[in-house]
């Protein structure tokens, strides 16, 4: 067809666990693309060497690109104290998003988790209602979560117990789930202790309830709603408690939510589902078994001489979760 091939005779991709070498590999030239700049890296970048990316002989291409991505926290439903919804609303409006991102972040994150389970990319998701999800989201009322948390018992925190929260082995988590610490002390007298854990151990840990909230991030696999509402179907619940639950880890059950997601993935147009799936996030969002915290983005270090290197939305390779999650969705369509 007279297409030509690329030139190129092979592609290599290093894996690196020290941050720092990664970049140190690029500067040298080593490397012609970092996917993901650390956060402990970000103001060497956009500082320190932010005169080498301008003018017509710039050495490197920075690239700002909004991912597909959820980052949030995941309650635990089988957990006793997590049971109230005026606990987990309160958690909710006691964390400080914007800081967490402005400050804990530097500002590497596309948006603060003030919509709903699904990111707010229209080009992406289009003609989903957003502005509806909002009204049911979530940002900093602290007289709020304290007025919650008291009626739920426990004002001023007296005889809240403390509970546990696992995150994945991450610097940059670190720093936000010792910041969310902080802050829920501070706001509602509440403590957790926050544990990092090796990544595959805590999809277990996750899947089996052995801690009372967890961290989690989910890369959509098509731009669709139904990518990430699917994680909260009840139907994916076990009926044993002991038995591990991969689809939905944190077992969240919800009649009026099934319904409204069910109905969305049998709609037959995007138009009709996505109503329906609106309906299902804001159930989802009032119902707080969930505390969003911020919507991925990526900066992506390229060297100028780089040409016709594209990214997407995504940005990933199908992880072995996600291709699960596929085949439970198609076992459970076509049963």
């Amino acid at each position: 067809a007279g297409i030509q091939l690329p030139y190129l005779d092979k592609v290599v991709y290093k894996f690196y666990e020290d941050e720092s070498l990664k970049i140190e590999k690029f500067w040298t030239g080593e490397n012609a693309i970092v996917k993901k700049v650390p956060i402990t890296k970000v103001s060497e970048v956009l500082v320190d060497r932010i005169a080498d990316f301008e003018g017509k002989d710039a050495k490197y291409v920075l690239e700002s690109i909004p991912q597909m991505s959820t980052t949030y926290l995941e309650f635990n439903m089988n957990s006793k104290i997590l049971k109230d919804v005026r606990i987990r609303q309160a958690f909710n409006l006691a964390i400080d998003r914007k800081k967490l991102v402005e400050k804990v972040l530097k500002n590497q994150a596309y948006e603060i988790g003030k919509y709903g389970i699904t990111p707010p990319l229209p080009k992406a998701f289009k003609n989903y209602d957003f502005e509806a999800i909002e009204e049911t989201g979530y940002t900093r009322n602290t007289e709020k979560a304290k007025e919650l948390l008291a009626e739920a018992g426990y004002p001023d925190g007296k005889g809240f117990p403390t509970i546990s929260a696992q995150f994945k082995l991450d610097n940059s988590m670190y720093l936000v789930m010792s910041e969310i610490q902080k802050q829920l002390l501070s706001v509602l007298n509440v403590n957790i202790d926050i544990e990092q854990v090796e990544f595959n151990q805590l999809l277990e840990n996750n899947a089996y309830g052995k801690a009372d909230i967890f961290e989690n991030i989910w890369i959509g696999d098509f731009p669709n709603a139904e990518s990430f509402l699917a994680k909260f179907y009840g139907d994916f619940v076990p009926e044993d408690s002991n038995a591990p639950s991969w689809m939905n880890s944190g077992r969240y059950v919800n009649a009026e939510f099934d319904e409204m997601f069910e109905k969305g993935v049998f709609a037959k147009s995007v138009e009709e589902g996505n109503e329906y799936f609106v309906e299902a996030e804001k159930i989802l969002m009032q119902d707080a078994p969930l505390i969003v915290l911020f919507y991925g983005e990526s900066l992506m270090l390229k060297q100028a001489n780089l040409k016709n290197f594209y990214s997407n939305n995504t940005d990933k390779e199908l992880n072995w979760m996600n291709w699960l999650l596929l085949f439970a969705i198609s076992t459970w369509l076509f049963s």
